[in-house]
Order: C-alpha cells, then structure tokens, then sequence
C-alpha cells in the first residue's frame, strides 16, 4: 500500500479547493453566456473577441479563460483562440441535454452554499432547514436539475430494468406518482404511452402549480393530475395499478416514511406494484470510498438536515417487506449510483 504522506493528504485538500473554484467559475460562464458564445464558434475565439461579443471587461475574460484551461474545461489552438474542451459543450451548452450540468451548478451556487453555513447551528439544535427547503427559487432550481434527467433515465433505464414494465404502459395502466414535482415525468410518460393515467401528489406547493401549468400546456389534462398532499395524507384505496417514487423515498422523513410507504401500499390495487428509483447507499462502513456510492454519499449530507435519509437496499426490502408487499427485488443503473427497487402487492 503506497505511503501517506503529509504532502499527498495536503494535494487532497488542495484539490476539493479547486473543485470549489471550478463550480463558481463555471456558474460565472453559464450566467454570462460566455459557453454558449464559444460553442457557437466552430473556428474558437479570443477572449478579445469574447469580450467584445459579449460586452463584457476583457482582462477579466482573459484570466477567466486562461482559469478555464487550467481546470480543463476550455482548449485552445496555435493561434490562441479558445474553444470547449471535449464534451464540455454537452455539459456546459446544451441546456435540453440529459448531460447538461447547469442546473447543479446553480443549485450549489445559489443554495447548497447558504443551507451548508446553516449546518453547525442545526448540528447543534437538531432542527432542520425545511421551511426554507419550499421557497420559491428553491424550488424551481431543484426542479431544474431533475426535470430533464429523471424523464429520460426512467425511459432509457429505468422501464427497461423491471420486466414487462414497458408492456403494462403499452396496454394502459393507472399510476400514482408519490413526490411528482414538476409534473415533468407523468407528461413525458403520458406522452409515450397515451393509455395510461396518471395521478401525482406533491408536498412542494410551488412545484403543483408548474405541474399543473405543465400537465395544460401539454393538452394531457384529461389524463394527468397534480395535488397538493403530503404522502402520509393519500387516502386511495386500491386505486392504481403502480406506484412511483423517482428521487423521493429518501426525502420522505424518517417519521413519515413509513406511514407514507403504508399510504402507498393501500392505494394499490391487489397485484399492484411498486417501483422505487433513489440514489445507491452502502451497506458496510468500509464501501464508503466506492466511486459508486458518491453521489449518493455527498446527496446525503447535502441534504442531512431537511430530514432526508438514503436506505441502503438491505433496508429498502426490509421496509417493504414488513408493509406486505412480496419480492422486492432492486437493479443498479449508471455503475451503481442508483438503483431501481420493484415490489408487488
């Protein structure tokens, strides 16, 4: 095992310092258009031009794009023109594309820093930020990072990890979707399969009104539908053929989680099932270095004093188990950092 040093453990350090940077430096050059400027150019630009373009002060969009090379996010050519690194204009440009990395980084700029300086005082109260959790721009930038990739990860991967899924959507079903949001998935679903209806359910109320908007603005009304309700308030009963949890479990409370799991079991109807989609959480304290288990890992402690908790698969089945439902059975997506848990009633 190779030798650890003070020198190597202070490089650590120096480069989540470095991450830090690279997020606000990016942030700056997405609100500026400074990426989408450069990826209109297939020839490359110089910051002069950068700078003129875009009105901007060209020694700060100097040292901005000599920063952005040393981070590896922009390249340049023998003429010293700038242009996206690989892929970066998927990443940094292309805000329709289930890659794009805007909205994390707005995210993390704009709230995950301001709740993180709330975090000593919560350590010490055991009081937690979920009033400030439903504020209007913070709920439309939590919005904006799973409103593109959660639709596409749940047609791409999802559906086709839990057998014969993709057929039952075919022949019409009726889904309760627990945590709905936006409302972005139930649309894209009832899109792709017209003889479905969908029913979703929302504490956020911010996020039921834009899922309204967007269930009328996508002519679906007449099969989709938004409620304000907290989860451990559904009263359906044996209503839905599949219930739906994309990114949710985790943020139901430990007080709540089981009677809300109970709520969903009740509104299925006999033979009905669940599917769970929720980041993976390691069972064992020595896999917590697993590049698997990261983004699980780091979403658990950015989100540790709103009452969230992440359950490893071990307690996922346990949870469903002891509520009734038969087989759980749970898939890896993405090498492992998320998993798909289905059970039936």
């Amino acid at each position: 095992m190779p030798e650890i040093t003070l020198e190597k453990q202070r490089a650590k350090l120096q480069g989540y310092e470095k991450g830090f940077f690279a997020i606000h430096l990016m942030k700056i050059g997405i609100d500026l258009g400074i990426f989408k400027k450069l990826n209109s150019s297939n020839k490359g630009m110089s910051s002069r031009a950068l700078s003129s373009e875009l009105g901007l002060h060209e020694p700060y969009v100097t040292f901005w794009c000599k920063t952005a090379y040393h981070l590896e996010i922009l390249d340049y050519d023998e003429k010293g023109k700038f242009k996206l690194a690989p892929h970066m204009d998927t990443l940094l440009a292309d805000n329709e594309s289930f890659y794009y990395f805007g909205p994390t980084i707005n995210m993390r700029v704009r709230h995950s820093a301001e709740h993180l300086r709330m975090f000593p005082q919560c350590f010490k109260s055991g009081g937690t930020l979920t009033p400030e959790v439903y504020s209007d721009d913070f709920s439309k930038a939590q919005k904006a990072m799973s409103d593109q990739a959660i639709p596409a990860g749940y047609m791409f991967m999802l559906i086709p990890s839990v057998e014969g899924l993709r057929e039952r959507l075919d022949a019409g079903i009726r889904i309760l979707d627990v945590g709905c949001g936006s409302g972005i998935l139930m649309v894209q679903l009832a899109k792709a399969f017209p003889k479905c209806e969908f029913v979703g359910v929302e504490v956020d109320r911010f996020a039921v009104e834009d899922a309204r908007k967007h269930i009328r603005d996508s002519g679906v009304q007449g099969r989709v539908a938004a409620f304000y309700i907290d989860a451990d308030g559904m009263d359906y009963d044996r209503e839905f053929d599949l219930v739906n949890l994309s990114l949710v479990l985790h943020e139901i409370g430990r007080d709540k989680r089981r009677s809300s799991m109970a709520k969903s079991y009740v509104a299925l109807k006999h033979s009905g099932e669940i599917v769970i989609l929720d980041f993976a959480y390691p069972e064992k304290l020595q896999d917590l270095r697993k590049p698997q288990y990261s983004a699980g890992i780091l979403d658990q402690f950015n989100e540790l004093t709103r009452g969230s908790e992440i359950l490893p698969t071990t307690a996922k089945h346990r949870l469903l188990l002891e509520l009734g439902f038969k087989d759980p059975a749970t898939v890896s997506l993405l090498g492992g950092s998320f998993e798909v848990t289905h059970a039936r009633k």
